[in-house]
């Protein structure tokens, strides 16, 4: 047997964090809802050609001809369009904002000493935002339904269901007396 009388045994918990894959920046996409706005659309076709006038094809080869073109239209749409904005919610109030803002810092504050106490804030404060942002929606589609069925037209009769945006269906009573 091997004498190991200068060794003494070590027991180690390790974490461990597998790096995620180092993945291009995706570029932001171009709002090209602006071109059936006659401004954007003449302003665009200007600065097209603008830049395709710099552009030599003849003599240069395919590849860089290509290359050419692209940072053409490109650049010229990033000037003239620019990129689409944030989809905005609409529905959420500044009450679940808030809750947003109020839960973010439990959360920052739970992952720099972990707690139970400061876990049940955490969780606690995520139910409340789920809950207002819930509440927050169905406010909004309820509003939205009661100005549609508001807005249409008596002699069309009201339709049986509304669409709301992309999620939820409202469903829109008769307007006749024998119901």
């Amino acid at each position: 047997m091997l004498d190991c009388r200068d060794h003494e045994p070590v027991v180690a918990k390790l974490r461990l964090k597998i790096a995620g894959a180092n993945r291009p920046k995706a570029t932001r996409r171009l709002d090209v809802g602006k071109l059936r706005d006659e401004s954007y659309l003449k302003e665009h076709r200007e600065e097209l050609t603008r830049r395709f006038t710099g552009i030599n094809i003849s003599q240069c080869s395919v590849e860089e001809g290509w290359w050419s073109w692209w940072d053409a239209v490109k650049g010229a749409a990033e000037n003239t369009i620019g990129p689409r904005k944030k989809r905005h919610r609409p529905w959420i109030s500044k009450t679940t904002k808030s809750l947003v803002l109020e839960r973010q810092k439990a959360k920052v504050a739970e992952d720099q000493v972990a707690s139970r106490s400061r876990l049940e804030k955490y969780r606690t404060l995520e139910g409340q935002v789920k809950d207002s942002a819930r509440k927050d929606k169905q406010k909004w589609m309820d509003t939205k339904g009661a100005d549609i069925y508001r807005d249409s037209s008596p002699e069309r009769g009201p339709p049986a269901t509304v669409s709301v945006g992309k999620v939820a269906v409202w469903k829109i009573p008769c307007r006749c007396t024998s119901c």
